[in-house]
């Protein structure tokens, strides 16, 4: 997140730990290296003059390949505030570090990146006034995007995250049954 999209910064080790966490649950992967390393890494070898690259940053902590994920958007209203629903965007590619390229999407295929949006449903405005609950909703939104960067590689049944969660409330819904 070189733009600094994603904050605060915590919130990308949410989203990457979720991608991990489900593509090894769903026995996609047998391993993975830790978001916390590949970060702390790049925080420290990243300087204004010489930005480390994606997959130089891979190769240094041992993977062999890497999900991309280039955050776009990690905001409360999509609209600058005209509705309340936290929306984050980001644009996602597969690297092979060993061959130096892209296997997804193929290297013929007619874009870079796939783009993926993520929207929770409508929040109360009023949860956003507090820090805590400002916290939890992004959290959530973290851990939604990390989920849905997940789902592209296995099948899935389809979820409905604008506004038709069923019957299980998400957590930022129970914390503001609290409030009440």
């Amino acid at each position: 997140d070189r733009q600094n999209v994603v904050n605060p910064v915590s919130l990308r080790r949410v989203i990457a730990d979720k991608v991990s966490q489900q593509l090894m649950v769903k026995k996609m992967l047998t391993t993975t290296i830790s978001s916390a390393d590949a970060m702390a890494l790049a925080s420290v070898n990243d300087k204004a003059s010489k930005v480390m690259s994606l997959e130089d940053i891979g190769l240094a902590v041992g993977a062999k390949q890497i999900i991309a994920v280039e955050m776009i958007a990690f905001t409360e209203s999509p609209d600058g505030g005209a509705t309340m629903i936290p929306t984050a965007a980001c644009q996602i590619k597969v690297l092979n570090l060993e061959t130096r390229t892209r296997m997804y999407p193929p290297a013929d295929a007619e874009v870079a990146a796939r783009f993926l949006e993520v929207h929770l449903p409508p929040v109360d405005p009023t949860l956003l006034r507090s820090r805590a609950g400002r916290l939890q909703i992004f959290n959530d939104l973290a851990a939604e995007l990390g989920l849905s960067i997940a789902e592209m590689f296995y099948e899935h049944e389809k979820r409905i995250t604008g506004g038709g969660l069923g019957p299980k409330a998400s957590s930022w819904e129970r914390h503001l049954r609290s409030e009440d």
